[in-house]
């Protein structure tokens, strides 16, 4: 035997050796050959509904050019957004032209991302016969009956982990600014706690392993559920992070509903400038330390169930 043959001869190293059941691939939706999870993770699928069965996820308008019927919100006048219509019908009397859209956006969780204005005028009559006039419609109006309501938003293109925000009522939302609903405010809360844990990271790995959150893909997350005490810790803490994560956006001149430089705060407010550097320094440390630690509990809690 010579060497060559007497290295294939030896067993493999066990860490390069995987075993398993096309039964198995069947258990994940869409049976992805996915031959490296644990019966655990695998028991996540088969002992739990799917987040899809719980509250509707839907993909929103393409406007056909967003360079025609999209802003950045301070490109246009104030006064000329509507930041709190509740009904599509109101569009048409309001005498608004621009209203705020979910448009996917940067990696950011529970809250933000509020960046971008649509022209909705008259209940979208430009978006909806776009190129019409030339024989052929460019536009698509999608899910309208879910437009101004509040839920859950997540950017469909991503660089990298995927990331939900909290969505307030009173904004449309296109095609990479998918958005999650459910009449049960609780609910879509406690789904926007799995989003934003990191089991959800890990079955995307599973699910779709590439940089695109499509509305099918997040439907097969299992709505992983433990106890009714569980239950209420995540819906405390996803509250107070939401409302951290818009204490934090609404702090920069970017949001508009910044309201003052938050160096000028009367609540940090010091003989000299430094300490009153130190003091605000001291409270956004505060306030990150915090997150973590609820972002850790929520962790746990999803883990655990």
């Amino acid at each position: 035997m010579n060497n060559e043959e007497n290295i294939l001869s030896k067993e493999k190293p066990k860490r390069f050796f995987f075993r398993a059941s096309t039964a198995d691939f069947k258990k994940i939706p869409g049976s992805p050959i996915a031959y490296w999870v644990s019966e655990k993770f695998l028991g996540c699928f088969t002992d739990n509904p799917a987040i899809g069965d719980q509250i509707a996820l839907k993909a929103g308008m393409s406007t056909g050019d967003n360079t025609i019927f999209q802003r950045a919100w301070h490109e246009v006048a104030m006064g000329n957004i509507s930041f709190s219509t509740s009904y599509n019908k109101e569009t048409q009397s309001n005498g608004a032209r621009w209203y705020p859209c979910h448009s996917g956006g940067e990696y950011r969780k529970w809250y933000g991302n509020h960046d971008v204005v649509v022209n909705w005028y008259k209940n979208g009559d430009g978006i909806r016969n776009f190129g019409l006039d030339k024989g052929k419609q460019k536009s698509a109006v999608r899910n309208e009956s879910f437009y101004f309501k509040s839920g859950i938003t997540w950017s469909k293109i991503s660089s990298g982990r995927f990331a939900a925000r909290w969505r307030p009522s009173g904004f449309l939302f296109d095609d990479t600014g998918r958005c999650g609903f459910s009449s049960d405010t609780e609910l879509t809360m406690f789904a926007l706690g799995i989003f934003c844990s990191s089991l959800s990271n890990m079955f995307l790995e599973v699910l779709c392993p590439t940089l695109s959150f499509t509305s099918g893909e997040l439907a097969k997350i299992p709505f992983v559920k433990n106890n009714k005490v569980a239950a209420d810790s995540v819906i405390t803490a996803i509250t107070d992070l939401i409302s951290i994560a818009r204490s934090d956006w609404d702090s920069y001149e970017t949001s508009w509903d910044f309201a003052s430089f938050p160096l000028l705060n009367p609540e940090y407010l010091q003989p000299k400038l430094k300490a009153t550097y130190n003091n605000l320094r001291a409270q956004w440390q505060e306030m990150t330390l915090e997150m973590q630690h609820l972002e850790e509990e929520n962790n746990r809690i999803f883990i655990d169930a």
